[in-house]
């Protein structure tokens, strides 16, 4: 189940409770072929916000990750809420 989906000019970014957000760029999928982007998270992903530098999500297991767009590396990871992350921005 999608639980939160965010456009970029070339592209579409989602992620669901599995804990996976998917990056298809559609732009470069016409030009070069199907470019497909996968990263797992530790846990379910609630909701996520996304730049040109950064993806920032809200997982399950009450805690904020963010990852680098272009190595998906994590950079940082937030802890302290007490319940879900249901919203990021």
């Amino acid at each position: 189940m999608v639980h939160s989906m965010q456009t970029t000019p070339t592209s579409l970014i989602t992620c669901d409770v599995t804990g996976l957000i998917i990056e298809r760029d559609f732009w470069n999928s016409v030009e070069e072929g199907p470019t497909l982007r996968i990263l797992r998270c530790s846990e379910g992903v609630n909701c996520m916000v996304v730049d040109n530098t950064a993806i920032a999500c809200g997982l399950l297991n009450k805690t904020v990750n963010v990852y680098d767009r272009a190595s998906l590396d994590l950079n940082l990871q937030l802890s302290g809420h007490t319940d879900h992350i249901w919203c990021i921005d």
